[in-house]
């Protein structure tokens, strides 16, 4: 385009970004409907070239490129199959220039003292039970198609709809172990139970009249604090809990809701029941995809005959070879809690072959030299976090952030999604420059886990660490506020002004070493 502009001597700048249309179709969707038949498979649009005679001795274009009527059947076809056809869309799209169509492969060796396996697991690939009509019922989804229905980000904005008519659904179904315990899986997948109770008592949270009925073999909840949240999902929300395993899924035609036929013992009369919902959950488990299996065998390490890693039994971590460690699902079916505790003890034990190499191969952190700020009027930069929903959610963000610009010592207020991303930080370190502040403020989390990430991101500015101070408004205010929208926006403006009045009085923080004295006194030991 530029080189055109410039032959036609038009100015150089860079044409506009063109209005990209927004595919709503995932993948699978799109594959389902090629499957019926409602779209059809078109190859790609040739582009018009000159004949081969008629290029010698010629300094014409050998390719012509595409009509406006011939782009605009390409794009049709793009956007109707999926295939990528190179338009490049998705390259003026990104905004971090992060796509590159002509990156190839690599390979690169590199020199390891031990290697920790966190390959992961794919979800059962719900198409394979046909008898639940996945890719055949519009309203049958899986449990993270659900998860995304639930999510203030996902493509209903945390309002559950059919994906038939776009309706709320007032039944919901859930069915547990598929892809799980059966013929093919002789196993639990272990986090089933609790995700589908979790997505129950949020679909009950967002629509009070939604009823829900979980079908299970039986109910495994076995990590702290589960089994009150089972009982709690029973007693408060009216989750309904039947012990069957359901063999079939039937549609009515008319209204796209899904019949199910089962036992229920505790039912009057006839056990054998039949019921309507309007959207069916399948609960898929967990499994080990084909190429985690074939890093399995390429790292020379022993699998069961499931594809996942065995380990020492009492050495739970370590693989059948030396420096390498297992942890997460890879090892077995487990969930987040279990698995970061897996991922700190790999360290350690990454950490104790290592030993002898330790900060051999490091480089320390250079900062700039410090400001001193003594004398200077305060300059305070507050930043409000919305924390996806978690703060953004209950509470008006936008306004925090408008109010905290007012206040005294101010010059600078803004908000983000997450003011902890890479891209926040780095934001934060370019504001402290450009500003001059000589305070900043945060309203987000807990300082507990975010402090020094925020304190080293005013360091890489030129500020003492001391200079900075957190308002928590989540866990202090739209945590413990769900339901109290007006009033939780109120509490998390007085915490930002408690936390920039604060921050006028800070000072800096100098820290000093001294020597350990390496003896221990044990008082009260019972020795």
């Amino acid at each position: 385009e530029s080189i055109h502009r410039y032959l036609r001597g038009e100015e150089l700048d860079a044409p506009p970004k063109p209005e990209l249309p927004v595919v709503e179709l995932t993948r699978a969707e799109i594959e389902a409907r090629v499957a019926a038949g409602e779209v059809e498979v078109k190859p790609r649009v040739p582009m018009d070239a000159l004949p081969v005679e008629e290029r010698l001795g010629s300094f014409e274009e050998v390719v012509a490129g595409y009509t406006e009527e011939q782009a605009r059947e390409e794009a049709a076809r793009c956007l109707s199959c999926g295939v990528c056809s190179e338009c490049l869309s998705c390259v003026y799209a990104c905004q971090a220039d992060a796509i590159n169509h002509d990156m190839v492969g690599k390979v690169q060796d590199l020199e390891v003292g031990a290697i920790v396996l966190a390959p992961g697991y794919q979800t059962y690939q719900a198409a394979q039970s046909v008898e639940y009509g996945w890719g055949r019922f519009p309203n049958v989804v899986t449990a993270i198609q659900f998860e995304r229905l639930l999510s203030a980000s996902g493509p209903t904005q945390g309002h559950v709809r059919r994906p038939s008519d776009g309706k709320t659904p007032r039944k919901i179904a859930f069915l547990q172990c598929v892809g799980s315990r059966d013929q093919s899986h002789d196993y639990c997948s272990a986090v089933c139970c609790m995700f589908a109770t979790k997505e129950a008592v949020m679909s009950i949270e967002h629509e009070p009249e939604t009823e829900v009925t979980i079908f299970m073999m039986d109910m495994r909840a076995f990590s702290k604090g589960y089994l009150e949240y089972y009982h709690r999902a029973q007693e408060r929300y009216g989750v309904r809990y039947v012990r069957s395993r359901i063999s079939q899924v039937r549609e009515e035609p008319t209204t796209h809701n899904l019949i199910l036929r089962y036992v229920d013992k505790q039912a009057a009369g006839s056990p054998i029941v039949e019921e309507e919902f309007d959207l069916l959950v399948l609960s898929v488990g967990m499994e080990i995809p084909e190429e985690v299996r074939e890093l399995g065998r390429r790292m020379g390490i022993a699998l069961d005959e499931y594809g996942f890693c065995r380990t020492s039994p009492f050495d739970p971590l370590q693989t059948s070879r030396p420096g390498i460690f297992a942890v997460g699902p890879f090892r077995e079916p487990k969930d987040i809690p279990e698995t970061v505790v897996e991922a700190s003890g790999a360290a350690a034990a990454v950490g104790r072959v290592l030993a002898q190499a330790r900060w051999t191969r490091t480089a320390e952190v250079v900062y700039p030299p410090e400001r001193d700020v003594a004398g200077e009027e305060p300059r305070v930069g507050v930043f409000v976090c919305h924390c996806g929903s978690n703060i953004g959610g209950f509470l008006d963000v936008p306004a925090v952030a408008e109010y905290a610009a007012q206040l005294p010592g101010v010059v600078h207020a803004e908000h983000n999604l997450y003011t902890c991303s890479q891209d926040s930080i780095r934001r934060i370190t370019e504001q402290t420059k450009e500003l001059g502040l000589n305070r900043v403020v945060v309203a987000s989390c807990t300082p507990l886990t975010h402090e020094p990430l925020f304190q080293d991101s005013i360091r890489q500015a030129g500020l003492n660490p001391g200079l900075f101070q957190m308002a928590n408004i989540r866990n202090q205010c739209s945590w413990v506020h769900p339901d109290r929208w007006d009033e939780a926006t109120e509490k998390a403006e007085e915490l930002v002004r408690m936390a920039v009045a604060k921050s006028l009085y800070l000072g800096p923080v100098r820290e000093t070493e001294v020597p350990v004295q390496k003896a221990v006194l044990v008082i009260g030991g019972g020795v």
